[in-house]
């Protein structure tokens, strides 16, 4: 017999597969595979795609972060959420770290309050 004590997570697959957003009065659902990254500016962030369009949505960073549990998604720094599936490279050389993705040429940051977080994924 087994006894289950606390709540299992499943990877995000199992799951909803889609960051479902109100965007300026009309849902969006944007599949994780199709986010690079994602970018706070002010009280607004931007989406950035994998077909390099961009989607601005009037919400704070963290209220995203809520709604990106058990995803691939992971916050880095102050102002940055990742893909963790969208990384080709990590440069490690200066104080901010400096993420690269495939396929594009935009850029993210790490922070040094995010890199166990970081860490602790791309160990797994």
């Amino acid at each position: 017999m087994l006894i289950v004590t606390k709540p299992v997570d499943f990877p995000y697959k199992n799951k909803n597969d889609f960051l479902t957003l109100n965007n300026y009065g009309k849902f969006t659902r944007i599949k994780y595979s199709d986010i690079i990254f994602i970018e706070s500016d002010k009280h607004r962030c931007i989406i950035h795609k994998t077909d390099n369009s961009s989607i601005i949505i009037p919400i704070p960073i963290s209220q995203i972060i809520d709604m990106t549990k058990n995803s691939p998604l992971i916050r880095c720094h102050r102002s940055y959420i990742i893909n963790m599936e969208k990384i080709s490279t990590i440069d490690k050389t200066t104080a901010t770290w400096i993420v690269k993705f495939n396929k594009s040429n935009k850029l993210a940051f790490i922070s040094r309050s995010y890199r166990p977080e970081i860490i602790k994924f791309l160990n797994k």
